[in-house]
């Protein structure tokens, strides 16, 4: 019985990386004072831990994704992860709607 609430202890204690990629990025444009979607890049890929977050990231590279599409995938993670509001992303999409993008 012991070595049950034990488990369920550390399992309960247990960081979620996502959840922890997801507030890290979510916090990007406010931390970094992020002008666009290059500007928090460098910020987020030296602290990224999980893959998913990563693939995110790797689509900046990706010729066919544009800034919208990029921000639309870093918001669905975040709420995949349990942030629903991820500052970055009404960040940058404020700041790409006041540039007519």
């Amino acid at each position: 019985m012991k070595t049950l609430v034990v488990a369920l202890v550390a399992v309960g204690c247990a960081k979620d990386p996502l959840l922890e990629d997801m507030r890290m990025f979510c916090r990007a444009a406010d931390v970094e004072n992020a002008q666009d979607v290059m500007h928090i890049i460098p910020y987020v890929a030296q602290r990224v831990k999980t893959d998913e977050l990563r693939a995110v990231i790797g689509m900046v590279r990706d010729p066919m994704t544009n800034a919208s599409d990029f921000l639309a995938a870093g918001d669905a993670l975040a709420k995949k992860a349990g942030v629903d509001d991820c500052q970055t992303v009404k960040v940058l999409r404020r700041r790409m709607q006041a540039r007519g993008e």
